[in-house]
């Protein structure tokens, strides 16, 4: 449960950072009908994976490294894009 609580406030997060006034409105049904996808198929080893990948970038964000950032959320949407894959193959 607490992983889904850190992933909602990490997106908040992302939200006011972008200061984009029609984003929520377009990512945020995106992101709840994921929620409900991994809340369902995600285990906890894939949480942990996964929480490794966010915590990369909300680092590369901290240290103000736009470049470090970009590749670390590529890489955390990479392994989202493999997780929902190999889930919809199984």
């Amino acid at each position: 449960m607490r992983f889904h609580e850190f992933d909602r406030e990490f997106k908040g997060l992302l939200l006011q950072c972008a200061k984009h006034k029609y984003a929520e409105g377009v990512v945020g049904p995106l992101w709840s009908a994921t929620r409900r996808f991994l809340w369902v198929h995600r285990t906890r080893e894939n949480k942990v994976a996964f929480a490794e990948l966010v915590a990369r970038v909300i680092d590369a964000i901290v240290a103000s490294d736009e470049a470090a950032a970009m590749r670390a959320n590529a890489a955390r949407l990479d392994h989202l894009d493999e997780f929902v894959r190999a889930t919809l193959d199984a």
